[in-house]
């Protein structure tokens, strides 16, 4: 006898079944999928539905394709709100981080010119500097604070008017 078939007796007859057959003593119940022998073994192929897709051995579980539909798009929505919560906390850290270098340097930087005493009121093109217009290396790379209590608001200036050209 071949492994996948099966002598039953009904009514005074001799059958040949499988286990896919419902008159085998050891019948294997697809759950509604259908059941199909192979010199592979038995096999199971599962059903789908509107609603259902079946999976397992034996078609035993069912997964819900709305309840995927609804997973995939919630887990989405997660990661896209996680993405911009993330892409805002990086905008304001770089905002903050801009503040903060203006702010954290105390140093006062109009009186660190090359040997040069500014008056009140008076303005320096940094041009016209002994140096031909560079400033020093250290004070080149530092940023500056300005302390806008010491300007002096009685001075006027006064500027040319803007002419457009044709």
């Amino acid at each position: 006898m071949c492994q996948n078939f099966y002598g039953v007796i009904d009514s005074n007859s001799l059958l040949c079944t499988t286990k896919c057959s419902t008159l085998n003593p050891e019948f294997v119940d697809c759950n509604g999928g259908q059941c199909s022998v192979s010199n592979a073994g038995l096999n199971c192929y599962c059903k789908t539905s509107d609603q259902y897709w079946y999976t397992g051995d034996l078609c035993e579980n069912a997964v819900s394709k709305a309840g995927v539909i609804a997973g995939v798009t919630v887990g989405l929505f997660v990661l896209l709100l996680i993405f911009i919560i993330v892409v805002i906390i990086l905008i304001k850290r770089r905002k903050k981080t801009g503040k903060e270098t203006l702010v954290d340097n105390e140093h006062n930087w109009y009186n660190n010119w090359e040997g040069e005493n500014f008056e009140k009121g008076q303005i320096r093109n940094s041009a016209s500097n002994s140096n031909n217009g560079s400033q020093s290396s250290s004070f080149a790379n530092r940023e500056f604070r300005p302390a806008l209590d010491k300007v002096d608001t009685s001075l006027k200036i006064r500027t040319g008017r803007a002419r457009v050209a044709h």
